[in-house]
């Protein structure tokens, strides 16, 4: 009889992850974080008195982790890159509401790979910010009721964007507090009335307007963002903006929409001249079309209205500007109009490639939500017949971006299957529209057409930092005439080697980054400056700087 043989599996190793929380801003350990694990087991603690925390007996391997604390943000919420760079193929971002910025902040992740050997992880948590104040009138009496909106300025190629991230109206000291926001910079807007929008049936239209009127001012006595003292405030700092504002009459403003859609969703903004951030409150009857802008005080303004139709799916929209001087507006008429269609066509030259295809997509300044964005494919080229030329490709069949409300646009294009192809041209019309914003939508009807070139320019090159290859240095090349559009970014390889293919031709500047680089220091106008001509290829041994955007988000030890 022979004897079985009994084999045993080997067990798992098994091992501990541990780590503190620390405040970025003072080194201190933060209780009560929440850390939360996820790989070859998952679960969650919350740290100790002194930020630590510990898990005993897991199975090694490769973790996630993730860890919250209200009243703290990851560095991630944190804006030191550009907004609205598109070197990573992404459309900038939505500006238009609150709620996407006064958000529950993200919790810091990172990934472990846990063995026995481990040191304890150190994360680090960034403390938010505040901003305080109080509103008094020319008497020095507090104003109740004011609102007082948190704007945060992101960077940008194109210009600062203006992004309305908290807000609250005064108590009845006159008493505000703007909380839990993110570092980095903001300005302070203080006004009568919150943007908003609000449906009524009947014909009272509101009985709560109490005609007093606040003139919109930017801390501490600007009238446009752009004049605004800018906050700059690091982790866990607290600022203050008082207001000392006089009050005087408003006015409300009222009319009718004709082409008014029933029942439809509607919105109403009141624009300010000289300023992007809308402003009014707005009644509207969804039955009849009547509206009621309150409490205005006197000044030039833009009324802008917009529709939307589920089905037959429809925009329309209407502007139309309004001084406010003395008296109420009345019997105001405002003729609502679909959204326009706007071909565009592509035609490829100097041996632009037939394959792939172009993302078009226009986006509008104020309700940067209603942006317009199709796919053009390319076409077949045809070929020219023995040693003659090749002729230019014919221009493909229209596509066309469909209701285009009355708006300034800006024109955002990635050619997508060809990397040595770019766009040389945009006009929309006999407008220029590659660089710039450029009104559209309504009567501004027209074709875009764009032109598609393939004898791009390419750069390369070896870079270095403190003599030795730059492994993972990320190369800028900047645009000497702005547009975010046109930015192209390449990282370093072990070597410290980059590639920069497919670059319009034109004047650039580029700089090497030791780490990601902060907005500040890419509109520093530092690098190199180069003029690339069409079809060039150039190489450029560069010598990187520190970044002071890489910030410590690592885990380690681990």
């Amino acid at each position: 009889m022979s004897q079985a043989r009994v084999g045993f599996a080997q067990e798992p190793e098994r091992c501990t992850l541990s780590g503190t929380v620390l405040n970025s801003a003072t080194s201190a350990g933060i209780a009560r974080a929440l850390v939360s694990y996820v790989g070859p087991a998952s679960g969650f603690r919350f740290t100790d008195p002194g930020g630590g925390f510990q898990t005993k007996d897991l199975p090694c391997g490769r973790y996630s982790l993730s860890v919250s604390k209200p009243g703290f943000v990851s560095e991630e919420e944190l804006s030191p890159q550009l907004n609205r760079l598109l070197v990573s193929g992404q459309w900038p971002l939505d500006s238009d509401s609150e709620e996407q910025s006064s958000r529950q902040p993200s919790a810091t992740r990172a990934t472990v790979d846990l063995n026995s050997g481990s040191a304890p992880a150190r994360i680090l948590l960034v403390p938010v910010s505040s901003i305080a104040g109080i509103v008094l009138d020319e008497n020095g009496e507090p104003i109740a009721g004011a609102l007082v909106q948190g704007i945060a300025v992101k960077t940008s190629l194109d210009g600062p964007d203006y992004v309305s991230v908290r807000s609250y109206h005064t108590d009845d000291r006159g008493g505000y507090a703007l909380l839990s926001l993110p570092p980095g910079d903001y300005v302070v807007r203080m006004a009568g009335e919150a943007s908003s929008t609000r449906y009524f049936s009947g014909n009272r239209l509101n009985p709560n307007n109490d005609h007093r009127g606040l003139q919109p001012v930017y801390y501490p006595n600007g009238d446009s963002p752009s004049t605004a003292l800018v906050l700059h405030l690091g982790p866990g700092e607290r600022a203050n903006a008082d207001f000392r504002q006089t009050t005087e009459p408003a006015f409300d403003i009222n009319g009718r929409l004709a082409g008014f859609v029933p029942q439809a969703w509607t919105q109403m903004r009141l624009y300010r001249e000289g300023d992007r951030l809308p402003l009014g409150a707005a009644f509207v009857n969804l039955s009849t079309g009547q509206f009621r802008v309150v409490d205005v005080p006197r000044g030039t303004y833009t009324l802008r209205v917009e529709q939307y139709q589920a089905d037959p799916q429809k925009w329309l929209a209407a502007e139309m500007p309004l001084t406010v001087a003395s008296q109420p507006l009345g019997n105001v008429l405002m003729e609502l109009t679909e959204g326009a269609d706007i071909p565009v066509s592509v035609s490829y030259e100097a041996g632009a490639q037939a394959n792939g295809f172009l993302t078009v997509r226009l986006e509008p300044q104020h309700s940067r939500s209603n942006a317009r964005q199709v796919f053009v494919s390319r076409v077949a080229r045809r070929k020219g017949l023995g040693t003659d030329p090749e002729p230019p490709s014919p221009p493909a069949e229209p596509q066309v971006l469909n209701n285009v409300i009355p708006d300034s646009y800006r024109l955002y294009v990635q050619t997508m299957g060809a990397g040595g192809d770019y766009v040389a041209s945009a006009r929309f019309g006999e407008r220029d529209v590659l660089h710039g914003e450029f009104a559209a939508g309504g009567s501004a009807m027209g074709e875009l057409h764009l032109t598609v070139r393939g004898d791009s320019a390419s750069v390369d090159g070896q870079v270095t930092f403190n003599g030795q290859p730059a492994q993972g240095a990320q190369v800028y090349l900047i645009p000497a005439t702005g547009g975010a559009g046109g930015v192209k970014t390449a990282g370093c390889n072990p070597e410290g080697h980059y590639e920069l293919p497919g670059v319009p031709p034109g004047d650039y500047r580029i700089q090497a980054w030791n780490g990601l680089p902060t907005a500040t220091e890419v509109l520093s106008r530092s690098g190199e400056t180069l003029r690339l001509e069409p079809g060039e290829h150039r190489s450029m041994t560069l010598e990187a700087v520190p970044g002071g955007g890489q910030r410590d988000r690592e885990v380690l030890g681990l």
